[in-house]
């Protein structure tokens, strides 16, 4: 950090973030201007993480130009004539708006998704049963994980017998 300290600096100034701001509105790139300004980008970065009105004006800036570049969609036919190169340029706007706006132009959406289901009476179940079939005779009880349960048991029939 003691690297960027002058950087830094002069980047909490108004004037330094108002420039970057600006050029960021007017569809620069954050490298280009660090590089026009003679700035560290990672300067820059240590920054936004301590000065959270200037990230959100940065994040706010980035919006708009994605969605500067998203409108040039509906018109990238009239402003290229190669029908290869519009595709090539319209899937690099639809990849950077994934990419930098993944809320409003990403393609899958997340879900989470939280339910806690108690198994342990069919566990119960399933191998009282399947006891009672290996073993041909009545269980009358299981120890379960947590604790003790009684299990009354149907008497068996004698097809069971052809299941083996």
């Amino acid at each position: 950090m003691e690297l960027f300290k002058s950087d830094m600096n002069k980047i909490r100034g108004a004037k330094t973030q108002g420039e970057i701001i600006q050029r960021l509105y007017n569809r620069y790139n954050l490298n280009e201007i660090c590089a026009d300004l003679r700035l560290n980008p990672a300067a820059v970065a240590l920054v936004r993480r301590d000065d959270v009105a200037f990230d959100n004006e940065i994040r706010e800036a980035q919006a708009f130009c994605v969605d500067m570049m998203t409108d040039r969609l509906e018109h990238i036919e009239d402003e290229e004539e190669n029908p290869i190169m519009a595709k090539v340029i319209s899937e690099n706007i639809k990849w950077l708006a994934s990419k930098r706006l993944k809320q409003i132009y990403g393609d899958k959406v997340e879900i989470n998704h939280n339910h806690t289901i108690n198994i342990q009476d069919a566990m119960i179940e399933a191998r009282n049963r399947t006891m009672n079939i290996i073993d041909h005779k009545p269980l009358k009880t299981i120890d379960a994980p947590t604790d003790s349960i009684s299990v009354e048991v149907i008497e068996q029939v004698d097809e069971i017998d052809c299941l083996s």
